[in-house]
């Protein structure tokens, strides 16, 4: 009987090792998987902050670029008025981070550029490609629906099916204050496509913010000297316009943002 019991126990004894093996594989495994999802976004963050950076440091190159796509190497250098081997070297940096093309044009899918435009009765806000090219309606809306971002609180006006690009238009409010809310709630939609942008890899980074208005503009300083149609915008500055703690968390993702004249922007 004692050897049977034996028996029995060791039995039960190897079950349970066996059990907690495969417990502990499970564990194993799981951590294993979760810290490759966590390095992975890890290097996802940091490949979008490089990719900020590197664009900051080439953006006259890629101004030309957008504006004459395909342009001879040489005519490049030339208008930046660097070397050519300089040259060579940022361009194999960009084309490694899939900025821009083997063929000189700049990648339209390697970030995004949000517009505001405030006019005299009604404003808008888009989404912008790599090579300066509005967001067709479609992809525009894909976006607002799949990360609920520019979604209508009754803030934004229906769309007019007639046009094909995706803006958002709202009416300008009539006094600053209104329009300061307006501004951080669509800023903080930014914010929240950029962060999305860290987790998904499909979803371009969004690297600068426009605000265009007409009138006057101190483009060093950031201040609006005067704006006729928008005349309680005369003399204000980024700074007033936009909440110091959203200008804060711009910076901190890398995510530049001026006022210019709505002829430039």
């Amino acid at each position: 009987m004692r050897i049977i019991l034996l028996l029995v126990l060791l039995k039960l004894f190897l079950q349970l090792s066996f059990r907690f093996a495969i417990l502990d594989n499970i564990v194993f495994k799981h951590f294993i998987y979760q810290k490759h999802l966590n390095l992975e976004r890890i290097a996802l963050i940091m490949d979008i902050s490089e990719i900020s950076m590197l664009i900051a440091d080439n953006r006259k190159l890629l101004d030309v670029m957008r504006c004459i796509p395909h342009i001879e190497k040489t005519e490049l250098a030339r208008q930046i008025n660097i070397s050519f081997p300089t040259l060579s070297a940022r361009l194999k940096d960009l084309e490694a981070s899939q900025i821009i093309q083997s063929d000189m044009a700049v990648n339209p899918q390697s970030f995004l550029l949000c517009g505001i435009s405030i006019g005299g009765a009604q404003s808008k806000v888009t989404l912008v490609d790599a090579a300066y090219h509005v967001l067709s309606w479609e992809k525009f809306d894909q976006i607002c629906q799949k990360y609920k971002v520019f979604d209508d609180d009754g803030t934004y006006k229906p769309h007019n099916k007639s046009n094909e690009n995706g803006y958002k238009y709202f009416d300008t409010p009539k006094e600053i204050a209104e329009l300061k809310t307006c501004l951080a709630k669509i800023l903080n939609d930014v914010i929240k496509i950029r962060e999305c942008a860290e987790h998904d890899s499909s979803l371009p980074p969004i690297i600068s913010i426009g605000i265009a208005v007409t009138g006057s503009i101190d483009p060093v300083n950031q201040i609006i000297i005067h704006s006729a149609n928008v005349p309680y915008l005369t003399r204000q500055s980024l700074n007033t316009l936009i909440d110091i703690d959203i200008q804060h968390k711009l910076r901190q993702i890398g995510i530049n943002i001026i006022i210019d004249h709505n002829a430039k922007a």
